[in-house]
């Protein structure tokens, strides 16, 4: 069996071959990172983890690949941005990382396996963003 690069999107060809009608694949999916703050601001958070062993996938069905993106660049001292989700199939997103603080917004978001940092702004001391992980069985 053999999987290729996988792309944002819906498979329009096959990517299994050998003989058999099902495969137990292990997938990892990776959230999109969030951005760090402006001026001052704190560093964002990474992208969350799914890791899934054994997934049951028919050859010639098509699964959604979503990639999560990165959060979008911090100016003028306001928070960054939060990362966006990834997706594989039916499975549960990895939540994109946490935004960083920025200095007119000190506040760090949370995200998928780190929240953003806070920025150095005031009123301290700001909150920084916690982690939503997830674990599947």
């Amino acid at each position: 069996m053999a999987i290729r690069s996988l792309k944002n999107g819906t498979f329009s060809r096959s990517l299994l071959v050998g003989n058999t009608a099902y495969f137990a694949v292990d997938t990892l999916v990776i959230g999109g990172g969030g951005s760090g703050g402006s001026g001052h601001g704190g560093g964002g958070g990474a992208g969350g983890l799914l890791y899934t062993a054994a997934q049951s996938i028919t050859k010639g069905t098509s699964y959604t690949v979503t990639v999560g993106g990165g959060g979008a660049s911090a100016n003028s001292d306001n928070a960054g941005s939060t990362g966006t989700a990834s997706k594989f199939g039916s499975q549960a997103n990895a939540d994109g990382g946490g935004k960083g603080g920025g200095y007119a917004s000190p506040a760090g978001g949370n995200g998928g396996s780190g929240g953003g940092g806070a920025g150095d702004g005031s009123p301290m001391p700001a909150k920084i963003g916690r982690a939503s992980c997830r674990e599947r069985v």
